[in-house]
């Protein structure tokens, strides 16, 4: 089907929110609508796709214009793009591909692959600016298929396609790229992907110049699924998941601690029954409030859902539970218990104290590492690291820095990150400069020639608020978070002062390692005095016995 894609391509059906609706019925009229949409991604236009779980934003991924044209209706601000290659040849044209990739790419889940630029490879500004990796996948519906492959050939067949740009070195460079379409999930930014065509026809109609779709109503909202292939020293190449979405879930999860206990029961004699494990009820576990998944937990197997979202958008909470209905009908689980987080603010700790069920408080780290436990059937207790961005302590602070002694059923908090002050609390996430503030106030390093720079771009004024919230504790949490810690960096060494999107100051922290990410402040760390590198070095050796004593 195509919407608002011109006349001649098939008998109009009917409008929708001002759309002309027109449907494919031979196999003409399908080719041409098929035409139409290729010919508008080689002009530089947007088109809504439909895909396996929800709609597509499309546009050619090597046209300048047509990115930045979809980033800005898109509302998506410094985020790289994901892009779909017709093959692993195409992938290997721009990315470095190996046979653990390539195996993962072509593979039945066909999920986003994040795969390291070719260092000779040239991008189109605004796909994936300053990053080590691209995000590639190949096709996995039929109207994918069709549509990569004719863009392929009417690409090849221009040449590379200009899309308006001047003949100069980047363009030529990119016309030499193999045909790329950026694919990134339909909706405005933070909402969840949009599924249902009506939904799409009003809520997209600013961003897509057309739709390409068909007849096969989409159930349930799934994202692409996004993974990477690291080495794993000895145990060879593994998958790590970076978002579990299509393609893997709702496959359940074998959790070992629970069969056990199940062929405990099921082994005991009679005469010894009431010393077998009780059984437990079906549980569902809410999940957090940032990139949200949930679970429901039937006897041994525990069925993960799809990445929902940040709970904070209306239309996202509406998402997960209509997720959680779904699942509950699905796989014939009517849950006795309701597991949420110790954060008693968080959207779902709140829904799970309505419920007129028990409900068990998690700390948000203890849940890290026992789900690491029991995924591989661990039931003595560990130690377990837990590094992220926030958690909420029992102390009121903002964890994040943790290593814990911990079995399944409880946990002590081995050792920390030393805590730092937040001037302004989620303020300071949005402005990292505020972060870096309160680092170098923690360590008496306001004065540090390093933190000049940082500081005059901070702000005297700024700088004098920070001061004065931090030392009458208003609005000023303490955290241990690893995840704050470098949002400090990166502010301090100027690659990320104002975040486009969460967690990005970390991933230019990454990437700044290999020199893709300029500093703002790259005059001034060069001028800074020759010794300060040194006298750091110094401090961080003469503070360590100290450190190992206070252990």
């Amino acid at each position: 089907a195509a919407a608002g894609a011109g006349a001649g391509l098939g008998r109009p059906a009917r409008t929708a929110a001002g759309l002309a609706i027109r449907w494919g019925a031979t196999r003409e009229e399908s080719d041409a609508i098929l035409a139409r949409a290729v010919e508008m991604l080689l002009a530089g236009k947007v088109l809504a796709v439909k895909g396996l779980g929800g709609f597509h934003l499309v546009c050619d991924a090597n046209n300048p214009a047509a990115v930045a044209l979809l980033r800005a209706r898109k509302r998506r601000e410094g985020k790289a793009f994901a892009v779909m290659a017709a093959d692993a040849d195409a992938a290997r044209a721009v990315c470095e591909v190996d046979a653990a990739e390539e195996a993962v790419l072509a593979g039945p889940a066909r999920p986003i692959v994040l795969l390291r630029k070719r260092p000779d490879a040239v991008f189109a500004p605004g796909l994936a600016d300053k990053l080590t990796e691209l995000g590639v996948m190949l096709p996995y519906t039929p109207v994918q298929h069709l549509l990569m492959h004719d863009f392929a050939e009417a690409w090849r067949a221009a040449a590379g396609g200009e899309g308006g740009s001047d003949a100069d070195a980047s363009a030529a460079a990119l016309a030499a790229n193999p045909p790329l379409l950026v694919m990134t999930s339909g909706n405005l930014h933070d909402e969840p992907i949009v599924i249902d065509d009506e939904d799409a026809y009003e809520r997209l109609a600013a961003v897509a110049d057309g739709f390409l779709g068909n007849d096969r109503p989409i159930l349930t909202r799934f994202d692409d699924s996004v993974v990477r292939v690291i080495s794993a020293g000895s145990a060879g190449d593994a998958v790590q998941v970076i978002r579990r979405a299509r393609g893997f879930a709702p496959l359940p999860i074998e959790v070992p601690l629970v069969k056990a206990a199940e062929e405990a029961r099921a082994g005991a004699p009679e005469a010894g029954e009431a010393l077998a494990p009780a059984a437990s009820p079906d549980i569902f576990a809410t999940g957090p409030e940032q990139k949200n998944t949930f679970a429901l937990l039937r006897g041994a197997e525990a069925f993960v859902s799809q990445h929902i979202g940040d709970m904070e958008n209306a239309d996202v909470y509406d998402a997960w539970l209509a997720a959680k209905r779904r699942f509950e009908g699905l796989f014939e689980v009517e849950p006795g218990l309701v597991a949420c987080d110790l954060h008693p603010e968080y959207l779902t700790s709140k829904w799970a104290a309505d419920q007129d069920i028990p409900v068990v408080r998690v700390q948000h780290h203890h849940a890290h590492v026992v789900s690491v436990m029991a995924e591989h059937g661990l039931s003595d207790a560990v130690c377990g690291i837990a590094f992220d961005g926030t958690g909420y302590g029992p102390d009121g602070a903002i964890w994040g820095g943790e290593v814990l002694l911990a079995n399944p059923a409880a946990f002590e908090r081995f050792g920390n990150f030393a805590y730092v002050p937040m001037p302004g609390g989620a303020a300071a996430i949005k402005h990292p400069l505020r972060m870096a503030y309160g680092v170098l106030w923690a360590f008496d390093l306001l004065d540090h020639p390093g933190a000049a720079p940082a500081l005059e771009a901070l702000g005297a004024d700024a700088a004098g608020l920070c001061d004065q919230m931090i030392e009458r504790g208003l609005n000023t949490p303490m955290t241990s978070s690893v995840g704050r810690l470098f949002d400090a960096a990166s502010a301090l060494l100027g690659l990320c002062l104002a975040p486009a999107y969460e967690g990005e100051g970390a991933i230019l922290l990454e990437a700044a390692i290999e020199g893709r990410v300029p500093s703002a402040f790259a005059d001034r760390l060069s001028a800074a005095p020759a010794d300060v590198a040194a006298r750091a070095a110094v401090s961080a050796r003469v503070d360590e016995p100290a450190a190992q004593a206070a252990r």
